[in-house]
């Protein structure tokens, strides 16, 4: 008959501590969770503008191609009209209304027999789209058929997208852009606005109406008249900008700021 020996391990007192500890110890304390959510709350901070500026030049650069689109198609237009820009009727207007030149459609009540006006197409060039104007001849007439191109992906004011696609897709009511249009003519001279100056002459900029359409606050892309679109630094022209609709004084100097951008070498050289 054999014997079974019972042997029993006895542990010391520093690993019956150890083993203690270690099964207290199975999470975080308050004071370490604390100084985790402060570390990561200053490095968060210290991302945040380096992501802004990554994103707004990401949005620069998809707005300059916008326009570079869009210069192209003012070409195309040019080469069908005896080198001529299209027809904005706020200049022809008595007064001219150079602030205005952002928008593309007109709202018209009596649209006949259309009331889809964008499916009513001109039997010759010289017939005229009812409501459609400036920048929105090219949409209408199919020498620009993406509505989205007229839209500067850093917008955040009153006029995005996503605010006339239904004005676009069925061509009724008013329509604003994300840019400004140079116009047809000089307003204050009346002198055509024609494509033989090239590089001197400015087609289009980031909107201008009011300070809630300027696209990128440190300044705005230019497109040329050989197609090319460049940046330029203004961080002063955001607060030259009304904020509402201007009246007399300033009225004249919104104007004026506006004439000056695009019929005078400031944006050139």
């Amino acid at each position: 008959m054999g014997f079974r020996v019972k042997i029993q391990c006895v542990k010391t007192r520093s690993e019956r501590l150890s083993t203690s500890l270690s099964v207290r110890r199975h999470g975080f304390s308050l004071l370490e969770m604390l100084v985790v959510l402060a570390i990561t709350g200053v490095l968060t901070a210290m991302l945040l503008p380096t992501l802004a500026s990554i994103r707004e030049n990401a949005n620069r650069v998809i707005s300059s191609s916008h326009q570079r689109s869009i210069g192209q198609a003012l070409i195309m237009w040019g080469s069908d009209h005896k080198n001529q820009l299209p027809t904005s009727r706020v200049l022809t207007s008595n007064p001219p209304r150079p602030g205005e030149l952002m928008v593309a459609r007109y709202g018209l009540s009596g649209m006949g027999n259309n009331p889809n006006g964008k499916m009513h197409f001109p039997l010759d060039s010289e017939e005229e789209i009812k409501g459609w104007d400036g920048l929105g001849l090219l949409y209408s007439l199919h020498y620009l058929d993406s509505h989205e191109t007229f839209y500067c992906p850093n917008h955040s004011g009153d006029n995005p997208l996503e605010r006339y696609v239904t004005n676009w897709e069925r061509g009724t009511g008013t329509i604003y852009t994300n840019y400004h249009y140079a116009g047809h003519i000089n307003w204050e001279t009346r002198e055509l606005r024609r494509f033989d100056r090239g590089a001197r002459m400015v087609l289009l900029t980031d909107g201008l109406r009011r300070r809630s359409d300027f696209n990128h606050r440190t300044g705005l892309n230019v497109l040329r008249g050989d197609g090319s679109v460049r940046w330029q630094d203004d961080p002063t022209l955001f607060t030259q900008l009304p904020l509402d609709d201007p009246m007399g004084e300033e009225l004249r100097a919104h104007e004026t700021l506006i004439h000056e951008l695009f019929n005078t070498s400031v944006l050139i050289d």
